[in-house]
């Protein structure tokens, strides 16, 4: 949603990757969105958001405002390792509500024994966080190996 306003390549880039994935995790995951029975303002909320960040990261790429080169992914990377920092921060330091309740957050699925740990049904954490790395590495690399340009 910051991308028009800072409006830089790399963060065009970063924000159409980001957003594609949190979209598809969100609507093929129904643990990661849809946790009422019906669908209440937080959920009609969600569901609009998430599908803006959907239709946003197709038109910044089909629009030509990203430019995926594996040359100058710097930039990118440093935001993946911003959001990485902000989410074990989330994780281990945003522990606690406004009212004092525990929460349990673990907003990439990361952590031992999750909901997405028990789906793929990996009893190895180990084993899960080196495929989870490896989707990862795999997701954003696809980006940059199908948009090479072909020299003549």
């Amino acid at each position: 949603m910051f991308a028009p306003f800072i409006n830089k390549k790399w963060f065009y880039n970063f924000a159409s990757v980001i957003s594609i994935l949190c979209a598809i995790i969100f609507f093929a995951y129904p643990g990661a969105g849809f946790t009422n029975k019906y669908i209440i303002f937080e959920n009609l909320y969600s569901i609009v958001t998430h599908s803006l960040f959907f239709v946003g990261s197709f038109l910044i790429v089909t629009l030509g405002l990203a430019e995926f080169n594996y040359r100058n992914v710097k930039n990118e990377l440093i935001c993946v390792g911003g959001l990485v920092i902000y989410s074990i921060l989330e994780m281990f330091v945003l522990t606690k509500n406004a009212k004092g309740d525990p929460l349990e957050l673990d907003p990439f699925y990361v952590l031992a024994n999750n909901e997405v740990q028990e789906i793929v049904g990996l009893n190895s954490h180990a084993l899960y966080l080196v495929l989870y790395v490896l989707f990862m590495v795999i997701y954003f690399g696809a980006f940059y190996f199908f948009s090479r340009k072909k020299v003549k």
